[in-house]
């Protein structure tokens, strides 16, 4: 029996539906490429070579990209587009990072698929360093904050072992009240990949608290885990 009218039509918008999809993937790929490649040149060499075509496209094409991505169902587009954002902030500058990429770490932190908070949690230190600390310090804590408290085990993996690297970005005060009050929980966290993340990074701390916080609370949790 030949097919309806109708489902010639739902098919075709079946189709186009699909390759959209499949184009925002490959352009993801793609820049990331680029961008993987060129990462040890992310200073004045990058800005000058990369930046102005390949930020001049990002931009061009970020609008319906993003509206792409932020309304996909697909976890994998949502997952590349997480992977892009460590790449593109070492070529984009802290203005277009704050209003191009933060938006979506920020969304993405909240994700309903665990694999796409995880890439938040392993993007997160490239995109502080990107934003600089003022802005981690006003934008990004609360994000990182919930990815240490997340239900899923191995997002609290991911975000327990850049602790550390995350906390240079904070102030002594800010650590205490904001990180170690998480990592005295994760210290006895169900999981002991969650706590041997842990373990792996928490004396890193020390420097950056000084010596008498890390006398009274970070001690305590090394000896703890």
């Amino acid at each position: 029996m030949a097919p309806l009218a109708g489902q010639h039509t739902v098919v075709k918008q079946s189709q186009c539906s699909k390759e959209q999809s499949s184009n925002v993937i490959v352009t993801a790929a793609a820049q990331d490429a680029v961008l993987s490649v060129h990462a040890d040149r992310a200073s004045a060499e990058l800005q000058h070579e990369l930046h102005p075509p390949l930020i001049s496209k990002y931009h061009t094409l970020n609008p319906t990209r993003r509206l792409i991505l932020h309304d996909a169902d697909q976890d994998s587009v949502r997952l590349l587009a997480v992977e892009s954002c460590g790449a593109f902030a070492a070529a984009l500058s802290k203005d277009d990072c704050s209003a191009s990429l933060l938006p979506v770490v920020q969304k993405f932190a909240q994700d309903k698929s665990w694999r796409v908070r995880y890439n938040v949690a392993a993007q997160m230190v490239p995109l502080c360093e990107a934003l600089g600390s003022e802005m981690t310090r006003a934008e990004l804590v609360p994000a990182y904050i919930k990815l240490l408290e997340d239900s899923e085990a191995e997002v609290r993996i991911a975000a327990a072992g850049k602790v550390s690297a995350f906390s240079r970005m904070l102030t002594p005060p800010l650590i205490v009240s904001q990180v170690v009050p998480r990592v005295k929980e994760l210290a006895n966290d169900s999981s002991q990949f969650v706590r041997a993340a842990l373990a792996s990074v928490v004396m890193e701390l020390a420097p950056q608290l000084g010596k008498q916080p890390t006398i009274e609370h970070l001690v305590p949790v090394f000896l703890n885990l």
